[in-house]
């Protein structure tokens, strides 16, 4: 039994105190050793109470942080984390009772793991918005493969590389799961994919995810103005490009379950998605003090 990784859960929250318990009552029932875990609730100025629900359950950590931003409130949760490894997840997310054992277990072989996020949806069937959210967003071993990082919804790291490169990036609006990890990768720590690992997720609606698609293009903007300076038009419109390429979204229209009226309005719905992401973009291209002046607080900040 000592011979197990002592984890430490964290999960930032703000005002979620339902979807909370539902997180907590989830890693209550795991398969990994009550004794070798404990959960840090970070409360990022809730309203709600959210210690009442922390303390109905075992092995539950309660700290504070007042500075808003989910990141903000992650670093705060490594601040009393005791763990030998970190894992991350969310209010939204249910993880599977196996989670903790199979993250664990991949770790032997690598620094950092991020598991699978299986998509849930309202009703039977998923509406045009949860279909797209579905294929676009928190599609993990794409993350890994392709641009070395995992989400936080489902993420496992060894304690060692926190303290080798610090945590994360506070500056950032959003993608700072996406920083952090690129940033352990290039110090040399690898990442793989663990579909073992599997939390559920909620997927987006319509207006959530609008919202999601305006701050991940702002963000990705700054990421790319760090690296390589402000992008010219032509990057920003290849980016919605990229973001939005019609292979994405081709294989929903294949698919013989739709209807006309289904397919119908999901084109509608991608053509929203893309038309919010090219608006973002014209906007931080036409109006770009913002993001590039978040870019330098990063930068002074590093």
């Amino acid at each position: 039994m000592k011979s197990k990784p002592f984890v430490s859960v964290i999960i930032p929250v703000y005002n979620d105190a339902h979807r909370l318990q539902q997180c907590l009552q989830a890693l209550y029932v795991q398969t990994y050793p009550s004794s070798r875990y404990e959960v840090v609730v970070v409360d990022n100025g809730s309203t709600e109470d959210i210690a009442t629900v922390a303390r109905s359950f075992p092995n539950v950590v309660m700290t504070q942080e007042a500075k808003r931003g989910s990141f903000q409130a992650r670093n705060q949760g490594l601040t009393v984390a005791r763990g030998d490894i970190v894992a991350f997840t969310d209010t939204d997310c249910v993880p599977s009772a196996e989670w903790l054992t199979a993250g664990v277990q991949l770790l032997s072989d690598t620094a950092i793991a991020a598991g699978r996020i299986a998509f849930t949806f309202k009703g039977s069937k998923p509406s045009a918005a949860e279909l797209l959210d579905s294929q676009f967003y928190l599609q993990q071993e794409t993350y890994v493969r392709q641009e070395q990082y995992g989400a936080t919804a489902n993420l496992f790291v060894w304690r060692e590389v926190f303290t080798t490169i610090g945590g994360f990036n506070t500056q950032l609006p959003n993608l700072g799961d996406k920083e952090w990890c690129q940033r352990a990768y290039q110090a040399g720590f690898s990442i793989r994919y663990c579909a073992t690992a599997i939390v559920e997720h909620p997927a987006r609606q319509l207006s959530a995810l609008l919202a999601k698609a305006r701050r991940q293009t702002r963000a990705n903007y700054i990421l790319y103005s760090l690296r390589y300076g402000k992008p010219t038009p032509k990057k920003m419109v290849q980016s919605v490009l990229n973001q939005c390429h019609p292979a994405t979204f081709w294989n929903a229209l294949k698919d013989g379950s739709l209807s006309r009226r289904e397919r119908l309005r999901y084109l509608w719905v991608v053509l929203c998605f893309r038309w919010a992401i090219a608006c973002q973009l014209i906007s931080l291209l036409l109006r770009p003090t913002a993001a590039d002046g978040a870019a330098r607080a990063i930068i002074r900040a590093a």
